[in-house]
């Protein structure tokens, strides 16, 4: 009977960069007691080796399995598109019970090379379960769970203890200036982004002025709405940005103060999002969420999607008004 294969990693898991927050956390969790392989933790392993090749290979065979954390950007951008090749290399040749896909949010669609039967985690429903199914993947093929020595643990706690020293000093002495970097960032890209999607959905975009000490900024479509509210009191509130949507239009900046109108015809919120700002020693400046960290790249997208996803809902006639009387009326936002 052929030797069994020797793997370097127990597993290589496969992301975008905007999921770097909840590769890492992965990556944590897993080390525990697997070798895990991540690029941005595996980087002076690669120093000094033809580092295109040897990404292939931890993708292609030097891994027992290949976790890919997927959307639809996957695949597309230069490093994911390499994984891709080398994992499809590896499925093609018999390799699918070394492929744990895990799909990220409900808006993508899986590529078309992956079989309708392999086995497939949706993570906004099994998000708690993730790090569980991964281990009982490796342990189906063969892998082991090497017990973590005393010395170990304690290095490890000893790292946490660190980091979160780290981050507690970052928030309280740079989170001002940091979150608004992130904030300007954040509404370049959207405005990036929506220039090319714009050809597709009619979506507009625009920044309010300082309001009650904050600053908002408004996307919309012609059925429904987001407003990206960033509060701001130093003295009861943390650094953090509000997403409420609404059925209708929010008025943008260079829209006319609307005449008065009947309580149940303006903007009517549907939901709201919130996203502390935060910081995390292996990525540094994020959002969390009750799904986890996001990078501001990351919150671009789940943010473009929510405008487009409520749309839609609005257009089909899943989501419609509520009514709440009648009378005159008038908001800044109608």
């Amino acid at each position: 009977m052929a030797d069994e294969p020797k793997y370097l990693y127990d597993v290589a898991i496969s992301f975008l960069s905007g999921d770097e927050p909840l590769a890492l956390n992965l990556h944590e969790q897993l080390s525990e007691n697997l070798s895990v392989f991540t690029y941005s933790e595996r980087q002076k392993e690669l120093a000094g080796t033809d580092g295109l090749e040897s990404f292939r290979q931890a993708f292609f065979s030097q891994s027992r399995l290949v976790v890919v954390l997927y959307r639809n950007r996957w695949g597309k951008t230069r490093w994911t598109a390499v994984e891709e090749l080398a994992i499809k290399e590896r499925m093609f040749e018999g390799g699918w019970r070394s492929l744990l896909f895990v799909m990220l949010d409900q808006q993508s669609t899986y590529p078309v090379w992956l079989p309708e039967t392999h086995v497939r985690l949706d993570y906004t429903k099994f998000a708690n379960d993730l790090v569980g199914a991964i281990r009982l993947r490796v342990l189906d093929l063969g892998g082991e769970l090497k017990e973590e020595t005393a010395l170990v643990k304690s290095e490890r706690m000893e790292a946490a203890k660190q980091a979160q020293a780290v981050r507690t000093q970052k928030l309280m002495y740079e989170a001002g200036p940091a979150i608004q970097t992130e904030w300007e960032k954040l509404i370049r890209l959207l405005d990036e982004n929506i220039s090319e999607i714009k050809a597709h959905v009619a979506l507009r975009s625009g920044s309010h002025s300082e309001h009650d000490g904050g600053w908002s900024h408004v996307i919309r479509t012609q059925l429904a709405s987001l407003l990206l509210k960033r509060p701001y009191d130093p003295r009861t509130s943390e650094p953090k940005i509000v997403v409420e949507g609404y059925i209708g239009r929010l008025r943008l900046p260079e829209d006319p103060m609307p005449y008065v109108q009947l309580a149940d015809s303006g903007p009517q919120i549907k939901s709201t999002s919130t996203y502390n700002f935060d910081y995390d020693a292996k990525f540094g400046w994020c959002w969390r969420s009750q799904e986890g960290l996001l990078s501001t790249d990351s919150l671009v997208e789940t943010v473009l999607k929510q405008i487009l996803n409520l749309h839609e809902k609005v257009d089909a006639g899943k989501v419609v008004r509520r009514v709440i009387g009648s009378g005159p009326t008038r908001s800044e936002w109608s």
